[in-house]
């Protein structure tokens, strides 16, 4: 009877952790003689376009089948924000 009290106390506090639990990633590869413009633009649209809760983390890959590639990591955001963006890939 303790336990199941227990987890009727807690369950609002492990819906409540659940606010912000979703990520996006995609990897970019430039061409070779193009890295330099292509790290200014980059860095130009994420100061634009991503701050706050669409925020990114873009790390260059330094080994393996896909190095020089950039690894770009958007979020954490909500369900309800990702939906609320609207159409934005037009």
């Amino acid at each position: 009877m303790r336990k199941i009290f227990l987890f009727i106390m807690l369950a609002p506090l492990l819906a409540a952790g659940q606010n912000k639990n979703v990520i996006s990633t995609f990897r970019v590869t430039p061409k070779a003689d193009k890295i330099v413009g292509f790290e200014k633009a980059l860095a130009a649209h994420a100061q634009k376009y991503h701050t706050g809760d669409v925020k990114w983390r873009v790390f260059e890959v330094q080994s393996g089948p896909e190095s020089g590639a950039y690894h770009v990591t958007e979020g954490p955001t909500s369900w309800d924000a990702m939906d609320g963006r609207g159409q934005i890939s037009v």
